[in-house]
């Protein structure tokens, strides 16, 4: 569904961006003919018209991206290249309409490529960076966050059953612990998680003795594991 409606977002720019060049020729040539003389009009215009351009190759790229994290990294490019066209237009305009000298709006109007293509490059890296140090994050709060998925799953398959009040602790316990996980906890959460699928299937059998014994060893382990985990910090 995500991806449905990007793609719809991203048809509804091409219509705008299709709009918004077609108006910009039609404005660009009801002018006065005279302007058409001027070499710096020829400038500002093809300056605007790569501008343009610019900013669909910007959006294209964005596009490639799925995922809603990876595309908010990805955005400040967008916003650059917005940016870049409107300080373009505005200075394609005055250069396209004033005869000043043909070497003043080549400088002006590669100028702000120029400051364009710097932001681009500091923005790039920082983006990719970003999304790694997101991705290692989520790759460290993977097994809690499963571990509560489940807890959460059990919780609501016991749901006016004696077996609620067994498994209520075990998924409040899971849901405010520490979801980050490091390389020194891997024994620790081995010893969960074995100690979590034991009661899981403890409760799916519907053994109440069982289930209670086996939940205080998820809640020991997790004791166990929180401490390891307060003391690496």
């Amino acid at each position: 569904m995500r991806s449905i409606k990007h793609k719809k977002l991203f048809y509804r720019f091409l219509l705008c961006w299709g709009i918004a060049v077609a108006a910009f020729n039609l404005i660009a040539f009801i002018i006065p003919k005279e302007v058409y003389e001027m070499s710096s009009f020829w400038i500002g215009y093809g300056f605007s018209m790569l501008s343009f351009v610019l900013l669909l190759v910007s959006v294209c790229f964005v596009q490639r991206f799925e995922g809603a994290t990876r595309l908010f990294y990805r955005l400040p490019m967008v916003t650059i290249s917005y940016t870049a066209l409107l300080c373009e237009l505005l200075a394609g305009a005055v250069v396209m309409l004033t005869p000043i000298p043909d070497f003043i709006a080549a400088i002006v109007c590669t100028l702000i490529w120029v400051l364009y293509a710097i932001a681009a490059i500091k923005v790039s890296p920082a983006a990719d960076a970003a999304e790694q140090i997101d991705q290692a994050l989520s790759e460290k709060t993977a097994l809690m966050k499963s571990l509560v998925a489940d807890a959460e799953v059990l919780l609501a398959s016991v749901k006016g059953s004696e077996l609620f009040e067994t498994v209520k602790p075990v998924y409040e316990a899971l849901y405010y612990s520490d979801p980050v996980s490091s390389d020194g906890l891997k024994a620790y959460n081995a010893h969960l998680l074995g100690q979590f699928q034991a009661f899981a299937d403890a409760v799916r059998q519907g053994d109440h003795e069982l289930a209670r014994a086996a939940s205080c060893g998820v809640l020991d382990a997790l004791a166990e594991r929180n401490r390891m985990c307060r003391q690496l910090k």
